[in-house]
């Protein structure tokens, strides 16, 4: 697992990991060594076992703790009138009071369920640190990481733009405890955001480089292009003549037996990944969809803030933040669905081809498990994927034109009543 020092350390300080590993081999009751799913566990080496550590537990308590008193002063801050709210129109600023209690919304629910759901963190964890890790680094894993690593450095700049401008216009009209208040929003709901899709993208890269391996080990029984060429039967002929085994490849029964295995074992990491994070990845999607229509309705004053350079600015890193993880989450299942197509073309292809019944059951067979893949079904909601960009963007059109007429109605009325 990639940068997992980095991801166990956001998890810890979002309350959802309370574990550290146990050197001694002296784990407690409450520790982990991950499942025995699959095979080829005897070769492996020694991983982590994982122990609950004192310090992180009271942490993690005392952050749930945190989240309560957060949720109820922010609240308490916005119906009373405390939290100053400095915006030309009355639109606008409902506009804010929406995102205001938008984001107390996700980041109680989300950190919540992080702590809440803690033993399953610790079972994925270890799984995927046990889950066997291709050893090529192919140009495909190494382009989507160098993508995946600038769209978090540009998360990360537009979120601290977002904060560093926030907090000057905050320090001016807000009380000592209401800005320590706003620091510990703007940190929770930065990692929260960033765990969400840091995490999840590591999850589905792993699997992908387990359907890389699969394809690249069945490969192994596709004919030779100048066997192609020739005829049925010759291709036939030369495809059972690459089942067989021989001193540089393995027999077609080995490879169909170890690709069963591992894509079972795939499988599993993708059933655990969505038991653990169908639920954040459901409120990060649902929230980017609302802040992202409230940031491009901010974006429609911008000749009203002529001269206010940092708010304009503070509105071009609010969108950035919003839309981002939409995009992203969208996007990560897309990189798992093409190479189980890939995969599930290959099998139909020598399923076709190979002419001997034993070859073409197992194919049968390793097909079938292919099909019962988990999917990307959230919540029982809807299914992430990049069809879901299309349909959010045209939900965010028409709901901003709505926001936009409700905006030319005040200013028309605001006019009357002017005259």
């Amino acid at each position: 697992m990639e940068f997992s020092g980095i991801l166990l350390g956001i998890l810890r300080v979002a309350g959802g990991f309370p574990y550290v590993e146990c050197r001694d081999g002296t784990a407690g009751s409450e520790s982990w060594a991950g499942s025995e799913v699959g095979t080829g566990l005897a070769g492996r080496k020694e991983y982590p076992v994982y122990k609950k550590n004192r310090v992180w537990a009271l942490w993690s308590r005392l952050l749930a703790v945190a989240l309560l008193v957060y949720a109820v002063t922010s609240v308490w801050a916005l119906y009373a009138g405390y939290k100053p709210i400095l915006l030309p129109t009355a639109t606008l600023k409902t506009a804010v009071v929406i995102k205001e209690c938008v984001i107390i919304f996700s980041i109680t629910s989300f950190a919540g369920y992080l702590i809440f759901r803690e033993s399953l963190a610790l079972e994925l964890v270890s799984e995927l640190q046990r889950f066997r890790h291709s050893a090529i680094i192919r140009p495909a894993k190494r382009t989507r990481n160098a993508l995946m690593i600038f769209l978090m450095v540009w998360f990360t700049g537009c979120y601290s733009t977002n904060f560093v401008i926030g907090v000057s216009f905050s320090s001016q009209d807000l009380s000592l405890y209401f800005m320590a208040k706003e620091v510990f929003e703007f940190a929770i709901w930065f990692l929260i955001n960033g765990f969400a899709m840091w995490f999840y993208f590591a999850v589905v890269s792993a699997m992908s480089d387990g359907y890389d391996d699969l394809l690249s080990s069945l490969s192994a029984l596709r004919p030779s292009p100048r066997t192609v060429s020739g005829s049925v039967g010759t291709r036939r002929n030369a495809l059972g003549d690459a089942a067989e085994p021989t001193p540089e490849s393995p027999p077609a029964e080995g490879l169909f037996e170890s690709a069963a295995k591992s894509l079972v074992r795939i499988h599993d990491l993708h059933r655990l990944l969505h038991r653990y994070m169908a639920f954040p990845v459901t409120v990060s999607v649902q929230v980017s969809v609302i802040t992202t229509i409230i940031s491009l309705f901010f974006l429609t004053f911008w000749k009203v803030f002529d001269g206010h350079t940092r708010v304009k600015v503070l509105f071009v890193a609010y969108f950035f933040i919003s839309a981002l993880p939409l995009a992203v989450l969208c996007n990560i299942p897309e990189m798992l669905k093409c190479r189980v197509e890939r995969l599930r073309a290959l099998l139909c292809s020598l399923r076709r081809l190979h002419g001997d019944r034993s070859f073409n059951r197992a194919a049968t067979n390793l097909l079938e498990t292919l099909n019962e893949s988990p999917g990307f079904k959230m919540c029982g909601l809807f299914t992430l994927g990049r069809s879901r960009v299309v349909d959010i963007s045209s939900f965010t059109a028409t709901y901003l034109i709505i926001l936009i007429q409700f905006l030319a109605s005040e200013a028309s009325c605001h006019s009357q009543c002017c005259h």
